[in-house]
């Protein structure tokens, strides 16, 4: 029996090029055309999605920190009571319109410095504590606590005023006036210069905490000066003074206060106007009453035994003389010297 020949097949070199090109799923690869479009389609898709985050990225800080949309728009001050309002006012806007890393405006609620703000107005006064809130969307809260004002100092500096002659007139003819004349006046004008001419003073005035410490500067309200002792000093030497200098001590300032609560208490029935302070001795004070007579203390000595003595020459000695009163000293223990201005 003659064996058949059997038949095979034998793939071409295409065919198994396909066969291998098959993945384990059933897929073929791409080719090199499809590849390459592929990938120019990963890029282009990256490419917009970093375009499109760093828009949202400008638009995100243009819209809460460059723009105007939150802007403040108004600022709260609470607490106030011896500081200008309006002085303070001007330090925080000041403040407000410096700009935030060179860049983005201090007005913008979400930007404004807290602590460029603390330094500003701490600057200028002295404070227990001071907190700054913000109010969203438009609103800065700041809320002062100040140091006690316990009293008003009142600075007067002397001005002194010269006159220049002319050296172009003569000694014996001023301005086409004759000689003779020219004497004459000049003999009047002597004798109205040797009348004694009242010191002109400038004033200003600052608020004294109970240590002493100068909290503000400026008067804030004229009624204070009825509601918070005064203290005068007559400063000569042009002395720069500003808020957390301290003027006096806090033993004198609790003398003070103690005289004040003494005089208003007693029978003497004189009201104290202000007080005036020896910076060159820190024991005297001269006391200038509402009626225009003044009183002489020295704190060295007992206050009240002073006052009593006080109590004493004005009901035995001074009686109705009390209008006429100049001074009553009560600086020598066991004496009382005082002054009539009709002798």
């Amino acid at each position: 029996m003659a064996l058949k020949k059997h038949r095979y097949y034998r793939p071409g070199r295409r065919a198994q090029q396909q066969k291998r090109s098959h993945n384990l799923y059933g897929k073929t690869k791409h080719s090199r055309t499809e590849k390459s479009y592929d990938i120019n389609i990963g890029a282009i898709r990256k490419t917009v999605s970093i375009i499109f985050l760093v828009a949202s990225v400008v638009w995100f800080v243009y819209f809460f920190f460059a723009s105007d949309n939150f802007l403040i728009k108004t600022v709260e001050i609470h607490g106030v009571k011896n500081i200008p309002e309006t002085e303070l006012n001007a330090i925080v806007q000041d403040t407000l319109q410096q700009r935030r890393f060179g860049l983005f405006k201090n007005t913008n609620i979400l930007l404004v410095s807290k602590k460029d703000l603390n330094d500003a107005i701490s600057k200028k006064y002295i404070l227990e504590g001071m907190t700054i809130d913000r109010i969203f969307p438009y609103t800065l809260s700041i809320t002062i606590n100040e140091k006690l004002a316990r009293l008003i100092l009142r600075v007067k500096t002397p001005i002194v005023i010269t006159e220049e002659k002319n050296p172009a007139t003569s000694d014996t003819e001023t301005a086409g006036v004759p000689a003779s004349e020219s004497t004459q006046e000049e003999g009047d004008a002597t004798e109205q210069d040797s009348a004694p001419v009242e010191p002109t003073y400038t004033t200003k005035y600052y608020y004294l905490d109970v240590n002493g410490i100068i909290v503000s500067a400026g008067l804030k309200d004229e009624s204070d000066m009825e509601s918070i002792p005064i203290i005068e000093m007559i400063d000569t030497n042009k002395t720069t003074i500003k808020p957390g200098d301290q003027i006096i001590t806090r033993e004198r300032i609790t003398n003070i206060s103690h005289i004040y609560g003494l005089l208003n208490r007693s029978s003497i029935h004189a009201t104290v106007q202000y007080i005036t302070i020896n910076q060159k001795s820190e024991r005297e004070l001269n006391i200038v009453t509402s009626e225009g007579w003044e009183i002489l203390l020295d704190t060295n000595i007992d206050i009240e035994s002073q006052l009593k003595k006080l109590e004493l020459v004005l009901d035995e000695k001074i009686k109705e003389d009390r209008q006429v009163l100049r001074y009553v000293d009560l600086r020598v223990k066991d004496r009382v010297y005082y002054k009539l201005n009709n002798l």
